[in-house]
């Protein structure tokens, strides 16, 4: 277990209305592919759904360049489950990896398990990977470096 304490579920996920981001910086479609792959193949990962304005649709066959393109035209979402709490990505960019994570249901072992996903992200893409207050990238709560090795405030 990564972290063992009560105490610091209140230090990154308090409650005041607003999500947590888990970034990864200075991507490129590379890095977005691998992520992909890495979310559709990952045993601990579920209920993956891709949203096209609101509605679920198959994304078989679509690569991140297709799904950048519908993104254009459309409000478009990518969600998944990690140990019962909902990650959500809504490809805002191509130079940055945003996931967003709802605070409010978390407890300990979700927090290791979002931690370990963090882990497991910067491994298979080869980048740091950040958890920060919403929309305050520079505001590193939790980090993983390159190495593995996690760094919190």
């Amino acid at each position: 277990m990564l972290f063992k304490s009560e105490e610091q579920i209140k230090h990154y996920f308090y409650i005041d209305g607003s999500l947590r981001d888990i970034y990864v910086l200075d991507t490129c479609l590379t890095d977005w592919n691998d992520f992909l792959n890495y979310i559709v193949k990952s045993e601990y990962i579920y209920d993956i759904g891709l949203y096209r304005d609101n509605e679920i649709i198959d994304f078989k066959g679509l690569n991140i360049t297709d799904l950048f393109n519908l993104k254009k035209e459309h409000f478009l979402t990518l969600s998944f489950r990690i140990d019962d709490v909902l990650i959500c990505c809504h490809f805002f960019t191509i130079d940055e990896i945003e996931l967003d994570v709802d605070p409010s249901n978390i407890n300990l072992n979700r927090l290791n398990s979002i931690v370990n996903f963090m882990k497991k992200l910067s491994i298979e893409i080869n980048k740091e990977v950040i958890l920060t207050p919403e929309n305050t990238k520079e505001i590193e709560l939790i980090k993983v470096d390159l190495k593995g090795s996690i760094h919190n405030l």
